[in-house]
């Protein structure tokens, strides 16, 4: 719910924490890679997450990987360069809410597949902070590397899953020592020196 306020552009600062990645390939498989994408998807349900209103989410079973093809393998030097910068414009300073308009559509992650001339790729990904916090970015990003690398790698389901979790924490949030810290915490704050 914080993220989603803090990208309210009521907010002087708004902005929509989220990562941008740009990387280039000399070659890449297309096929590989959306298998790979599939696979996190079916391991991790988190990603299949879909914001529904106020601060509320729910795991979508049947939301599945986005990448976007783009063939720039004829285009000239200036309508790549062109082509690129919107993509960045767009996507590298997003923000949740724009003037109203309805939250993103999910997934919250996703990649362009930018096709280049000779087979290159300009691949840029896109993963939505009301979804992941950097260390999680970091771990599913090496998980996806190797999942392309060693389709055989995929590791099994985790036990608990991003709903068990958050079911626990508002369970411990209504407990006796849930209230007791939160007490706690609030007295704390009174006596806190001012920012």
């Amino acid at each position: 719910g914080a993220y989603v306020l803090g990208s309210d552009p009521s907010f002087e600062l708004h902005v929509m924490h989220h990562f941008w990645k740009e990387t280039s390939f000399k070659s890449l498989d297309l096929s590989r890679y959306r298998q790979a994408w599939a696979s996190l998807f079916e391991r991790h349900e988190v990603l299949k997450t879909e914001y529904v209103s106020e601060g509320k989410v729910r795991i979508n079973p049947k939301l599945q990987p986005r990448i976007d093809v783009v063939d720039l393998s004829k285009a000239s030097g200036a309508q790549i360069a062109t082509e690129l910068a919107s993509q960045r414009e767009q996507w590298a300073h997003f923000s949740w809410i724009n003037a109203g308009a309805p939250p993103m559509e999910p997934p919250y992650l996703f990649a362009i597949w930018n096709v280049l001339s000779g087979g290159e790729v300009r691949l840029h990904t896109y993963w939505s902070g009301i979804l992941l916090c950097g260390a999680c970015n970091s771990l599913l990003t090496k998980e996806l590397q190797r999942l392309y690398d060693d389709p055989a790698s995929l590791q099994p389901t985790p036990t608990v899953s991003w709903r068990d979790y958050n079911l626990a924490s508002h369970a411990y949030k209504r407990s006796a020592d849930g209230r007791r810290s939160r007490e706690w915490w609030m007295r704390r704050l009174a006596s806190m020196p001012a920012p």
